[in-house]
């Protein structure tokens, strides 16, 4: 049932998937999965980190649509987020996951 994904699960799942059959995924169904974390991100229901986290694990897809996509997201999300004020508790943790 739909139901039972709603709220903190859904999230969670596509996350799991995401992560664990991300680079053997239909190329169409690995974007749509993209997107759909982009817009469950946008309206905070899934962490920046765990989102950003996992995209740049994406990286290493095979699809150049996808990390294109995925590529502007990062850029363009890690700039909103430091843009009234910047959040350094949040950067480093990024900077910790991109230099280990």
């Amino acid at each position: 049932k739909l139901s039972d994904y709603v709220g903190k699960g859904f999230p969670q799942l596509l996350h799991d998937v995401l992560k664990t059959h991300g680079t053997v995924l239909d190329p169409t169904n690995r974007m749509s999965f993209a997107k759909a974390l982009i817009l469950l991100r946008n309206k905070g229901l899934i962490e920046e980190r765990v989102v950003l986290e996992l995209f740049f694990e994406l990286f290493r897809c095979q699809d150049k649509l996808l990390r294109k996509t995925i590529y502007n997201y990062i850029v363009n999300d890690i700039k909103n987020m430091n843009a009234k004020h910047k959040n350094i508790r949040l950067n480093t943790q990024l900077q910790n996951f991109m230099y280990s």
